[in-house]
């Protein structure tokens, strides 16, 4: 709902948002989806999330910069976008038997790429384009997915220091998914501490804690 509501609101960043609009929280949210994307390899939602800036008409954050480079080097590998689920490679398998399998998965995912590049260049609202360092050997956040690894390892040191939100983002999604309230309070001191408190997904955290709080009295 979120991903189709603010292009379709603003005809793919024609039509501005009204002033009362909170623009900072909903590029807060479409950076919490970003990072569910990127851990989940789910590329279709992340091309949709990432018409944001464009239809906010605001500037690209460190985050939904280093979602685009993901998105972008994937997209020139392959020549297309992967879905969700790209069936495995099976022998022998045919030119024809190829563009069945990958179109049946991918076509939504690289439909979705190209509304978000062609709304991103209409409004001139184009990011930095990815310059790959050397490949360092280096801890990574504890994120899933294969994608965003790989430009996480080219990232310089002042990159990744920049991108300290996906690191606790991650920390915050693996508390979750283990009910770890203990983690999830750790996490969220951590943000408060990295100026990150007021951020809507941490904000979401608070409020979760503060419920978990009331059914523990």
């Amino acid at each position: 709902a979120f991903t189709h509501a603010l292009p379709y609101a603003t005809d793919f960043g024609r039509v501005s948002l009204p002033g009362r609009v909170d623009r900072q929280m909903l590029l807060e949210t479409a950076e919490a989806i970003a990072v569910k994307a990127l851990d989940e390899d789910d590329l279709d939602l992340l091309a949709e999330v990432l018409m944001a800036p464009a239809v906010l008409r605001v500037a690209w954050t460190p985050v939904l910069t280093f979602a685009w480079q993901v998105l972008q080097r994937v997209w020139v590998e392959h020549g297309f976008v992967p879905g969700p689920g790209l069936p495995a490679v099976p022998a022998r398998e045919s030119r024809v038997q190829e563009v069945r399998r990958v179109l049946g998965t991918v076509y939504h995912s690289t439909f979705a790429a190209g509304l978000c590049a062609a709304t991103l260049i209409r409004g001139n609202f184009r990011p930095a384009t990815f310059k790959p360092e050397d490949a360092r050997v280096t801890e990574l956040p504890p994120g899933k997915g294969a994608e965003w690894k790989s430009n996480w390892r080219a990232s310089s040191d002042e990159e990744r220091e920049a991108l300290s939100f996906i690191s606790l983002a991650f920390r915050l999604r693996r508390a979750l998914e283990t009910s770890d309230f203990v983690q999830v309070r750790a996490v969220t001191l951590e943000a408060a501490e990295n100026s990150l408190a007021d951020h809507a997904l941490f904000l979401q955290s608070l409020e979760l804690l503060e419920r978990v709080g009331d059914l523990a009295h």
